[in-house]
């Protein structure tokens, strides 16, 4: 924020463009996620309740085919944001020790919509999540402790980034390299990017800290290693 000099208010975290209601969303460290118009003035400042209180640390926004802004919080998990005609309508997608269908970890960083409207989550400590509802209306999270028994045991669950490729597969890069996944016939089908034989042909690092689909189809991948 320009008339602020505390460094938790301009250190933004999360950023998306609505081009369709013409606004961008910017998300500080401080947990609160401010709307710019056009001529990039604050319309709005979007919080967990009407009093105020701040989304904890927001790390990244995105935005599904219906509008729905999807926040992904290093504390609070996932939040979906759903403008309405009277302000925002918020939903607080969380990690819960009683429900195995609850979101694996609440670091989350990154979030993405595949073809199919599911949402793809990227936590860190608790691998990917897949979002959707159950049969009853309620959001539901997929993921390695209950029907993703397949997903790699021996790593990938320190996931920073997720990204949708042109042929609808999800990337995901990890600490440990990077899954490529999408769901076909009700299961999730997890693939793991191999590094060729000649190690100068391969990534600087496995070690994932970005990916970015452009739209010729082309992945772009930055590491620790550049």
């Amino acid at each position: 924020m320009p008339e602020s000099d505390q460094p938790l208010d301009n250190e933004v975290r999360g950023m998306v463009h609505d081009a369709k209601r013409g606004v961008t969303l910017l998300a500080n460290k401080k947990g609160r996620i401010f709307v710019y118009d056009k001529n990039m003035q604050v319309q709005a400042v979007i919080t967990q309740d009407s009093k105020g209180t701040p989304i904890s640390r927001p790390y990244g926004i995105s935005m599904d085919r219906e509008g729905n802004y999807w926040v992904c919080d290093k504390d609070m998990g996932l939040f979906k944001i759903t403008p309405t005609a009277a302000g925002y309508q918020i939903i607080n997608i969380c990690h819960n020790d009683n429900d195995p269908y609850s979101l694996s970890s609440n670091a989350a960083y990154q979030a993405v919509e595949d073809k199919q409207g599911n949402i793809w989550v990227a936590t860190y400590g608790g691998g990917v999540n897949v979002i959707r509802k159950n049969k009853s209306g309620q959001y539901v999270a997929l993921h390695s402790k209950n029907v993703m028994s397949h997903y790699p045991h021996n790593g990938h669950m320190k996931v920073r980034t997720i990204a949708l490729a042109k042929d609808g597969k999800v990337w995901a890069g990890s600490t440990d390299g990077i899954l490529m996944m999408q769901i076909r016939n009700e299961r999730v089908i997890i693939e793991e990017l191999q590094q060729p034989e000649r190690l100068e042909d391969g990534l600087m690092s496995t070690d994932i800290v970005n990916l970015l689909a452009d739209k010729q189809g082309t992945m772009w991948i930055g590491t620790n290693s550049g």
